[in-house]
């Protein structure tokens, strides 16, 4: 098991740094596939999703998981410029990501949100700064809301799947994936 995690590690890692690369038009519609995109974005929003749905959820669960989320944007947004070299960052994420799901950590309710904004600040951030050069000034909000749009379908469809019975044991293989992808990721930065 050890060997085929490492190896898919090492098999994602390379691709997961493809930011330039993305093809996507400007606008509502290229936030969207954004993050469908990059494959460190997939494991980045897959992997919190799949956590997410380990957590007991309360009725205030949601609202507190869309204020946090929220906030890791505006705080990814205003810290605009500060940090240039990012791919670190961007791997620390999956990191953390891997670990929680591969430790079935469940925590309290205002610590999940805290965790998620500071996932999704680093991550955001991270995006935010390769956004393509398509999209001028006039399309920043437009393609900065399809991209939130985007990452949340990612985000509610892992949590619904890591909710279900019976689903523990290949989402901790995919948070020991999703984890070494990052390390892997973090020596190539």
């Amino acid at each position: 098991m050890r060997l085929l995690v490492l190896g898919l590690g090492l098999i994602l890692s390379p691709v997961a740094w493809s930011h330039g690369v993305h093809m996507a038009p400007p606008g509502f519609i290229g936030g969207v596939l954004h993050p469908m995109t990059g494959i460190d974005h997939v494991l980045g929003a897959t992997g919190m999703g799949l956590w997410l749905g380990l957590q007991r959820f309360t009725r205030m669960s949601l609202p507190l998981y869309a204020v946090a989320l929220v906030s890791g944007i505006a705080l990814a947004i205003s810290a605009g410029g500060i940090i240039t070299d990012i791919e670190w960052l961007t791997a620390g994420t999956l990191i953390v990501s891997g670990l929680l799901l591969y430790k079935f950590l469940q925590l309290p309710q205002a610590a999940v949100a805290t965790v998620i904004t500071i996932i999704f600040s680093c991550h955001f951030y991270a995006h935010i700064a390769e956004m393509p050069v398509t999209v001028d000034r006039a399309g920043t909000a437009e393609y900065m809301a399809g991209f939130f749009t985007g990452t949340v379908l990612m985000i509610a469809i892992a949590a619904m799947i890591g909710a279900g019975h019976g689903a523990k044991r290949w989402v901790r293989a995919s948070g020991a994936v999703i984890a070494v992808a990052g390390v892997t990721a973090l020596g190539l930065a």
